[in-house]
């Protein structure tokens, strides 16, 4: 039962940063040759049109120079880098409890059968606007994996369907029967009319599938086909 992809280990992620950097706004003193002079006086009027000019031509000349440098991140160079955080929250939609999960390394809790996260653990980021291709890596240990080795992790990496924007919501991580798992970025929990994919609560879910609620309600060990 367990995925050809399981594996141990628990991996870590990194994160890119950009520094922004800004002229002064305003420029306090007026330098003349060797004096300088107040701003009032004759001398400085005097000069006053010539030093503007100077200052102007320096500041072209940085500009021009900025312009050519390579490694200054364009406006688009700067979307591409851009991030959205979003809290982890597991749901399980399977007979068997999930003692642990991670995504990217980071800790998500556990999720009881056919129930939900009782609160939000850790969080990832991911780019602010969605793109193809876009994956992150699910490491888990169930009940029955737990009594086979309680060091083992289940492993799987995942593609992120499609999201809109994103001002602060959630990674949705759906474990499912067969030891499967699926990812959501949405503002939205499941049940909502806006929920990713249609998806339900877990526990709407069982109340609507035959046996599910005597199963839930008796001590018997979890069917086949549901973990």
């Amino acid at each position: 039962m367990r995925d050809a992809i399981a594996h141990r280990g628990v991996v870590t992620d990194a994160t890119r940063g950009a520094r922004v950097i800004r002229w002064p706004g305003s420029w306090s003193l007026e330098l003349t040759g060797q004096r300088a002079h107040p701003i009032g006086s004759a001398k400085a009027k005097a000069k006053h049109g010539k030093s503007r000019l100077a200052v102007f031509g320096v500041l072209l000349m940085l500009a021009g120079c900025g312009t050519g440098n390579s490694s200054a991140p364009s406006s688009a160079q700067a979307q591409e880098t851009d991030t959205v955080g979003l809290s982890l929250f597991g749901l399980n939609y399977t007979d068997v409890p999930i003692g642990i999960f991670y995504v990217n390394g980071v800790w998500g809790g556990n999720s009881n059968p056919y129930a939900a996260g009782l609160s939000t653990a850790g969080s990832i980021g991911l780019p602010a606007k969605w793109h193809p291709g876009i994956k992150v890596k699910v490491q888990w240990q169930d009940d029955f994996l737990y009594a086979q080795d309680k060091d083992a992790l289940t492993t799987a990496e995942v593609e992120v369907p499609r999201y809109g924007k994103i001002y602060s919501g959630y990674l949705l991580v759906a474990f499912l029967p067969g030891r499967k798992v699926k990812v959501y970025a949405s503002d939205y929990m499941p049940g909502h009319k806006d929920a990713p994919d249609g998806l339900e609560n877990p526990g709407e879910f069982c109340q609507r599938q035959p046996g599910c609620p005597q199963w839930y309600r008796s001590d018997k060990p979890p069917r086949e086909g549901h973990y």
